[in-house]
């Protein structure tokens, strides 16, 4: 079983590590027992299939914050039936034609996990029907297909067109992983390989992590503990608190670990959109006056103060 990602080049491919099982790839054990669900029923209809006049595929929409858990999913479907993954990304997707290419490198045999990454950005690069056309003819061209389309943006993407019979027949919204979670995580990954046990201010400060976590995804905590396993190689356990606590800070700073825009910027943005244009010109033009005033401003307060002061060096 392997992994493959698309470029315009050639098909990447990925190892899958050892200890990525289906457990670690999905931590919620109610969406685990989904993709399960979904995989075993999907295995158990190569012949139910085709003797209801249809052809041997499944699709699935999943869509969710950023670092929410779409790629994981993927992979845990390809986990559980043993088929090949491949991955194709919006940045690699410029045209339609890019867009045959992608789909028929990656469906040209049958047993395989097929996502397209960020669908919302690729139907921004072509029009709407010719997308669906080239799709319907890649399901249509080969049974024996898994296919997912993930989106960040659900808002962007047409999903009366996407999520119907016979193209992706489900949606699934991903979420963040719930209190409870946060704490069972916390609890498993952090506390047990650290701790043999917990003073009560360490409970109090684990207590404080999961409130804190709030909000943060998946991807974050495995970053987590990509940080714990350093510290603990460099044989500093006795930080591992203050270490979490200083990361999870910034982490709620930045607001967005994929690097996009902020909640608050992307307001201020859309809001910005909804002004005249002429409005927005005449502020970006009093901008520059101010501008010019501040200048002077500041430039003529330097020069009384070289002349009151001619002994002091000029600025």
């Amino acid at each position: 079983m392997q992994s493959f990602r698309w470029n315009r080049q050639s098909l990447l491919p990925w190892s899958w590590p050892a200890h990525e099982t289906v457990e670690r790839l999905v931590t919620a054990p109610a969406l685990r027992e989904r993709i399960e669900r979904i995989a075993r029923g999907f295995a158990g209809g190569q012949s139910t299939y085709p003797a209801m006049g249809l052809s041997w595929r499944r699709g699935l929409f999943l869509f969710g914050s950023p670092g929410g858990g779409k790629t994981a999913f993927g992979r845990a479907i390809a986990r559980l039936l043993t088929w090949e993954h491949y991955t194709i990304p919006a940045h690699e997707i410029l045209d339609s034609h890019l867009l045959e290419k992608a789909l028929w490198d990656c469906t040209r045999s049958h047993h395989r996990v097929v996502v397209l990454e960020d669908v919302d950005r690729m139907l921004q690069r072509m029009e709407t029907e010719e997308f669906f056309e080239l799709l319907d003819h890649a399901m249509e061209r080969i049974e024996g297909i898994f296919w997912i389309a993930t989106s960040s943006r659900p808002e962007s993407s047409p999903k009366t067109q996407l999520v119907r019979p016979g193209r992706f027949d489900e949606s699934i919204r991903l979420e963040l992983p719930s209190s409870a979670l946060r704490q069972e995580i916390l609890m498993n990954d952090f506390v047990v390989p650290f701790f043999p046990t917990l003073s009560d201010d360490e409970e109090k400060l684990l207590l404080e992590l999961v409130e804190l976590t709030s909000g943060l995804s998946f991807a974050h905590f495995a970053e987590m503990r990509a940080l714990a396993a350093r510290l603990k190689l460099d044989g500093r356990e006795a930080e591992l608190w203050t270490e979490l606590r200083s990361f999870i800070q910034d982490q709620i700073i930045s607001s967005d670990r994929s690097g996009g825009l902020s909640d608050a910027t992307e307001n201020l943005k859309l809001r910005v959109n909804e002004v005249d244009a002429r409005v927005l010109t005449a502020a970006l033009d009093m901008t520059d006056v101010l501008g010019a005033l501040m200048e002077k401003t500041v430039g003529d307060a330097l020069l009384e103060q070289s002349r009151e002061n001619p002994s002091e060096p000029k600025v």
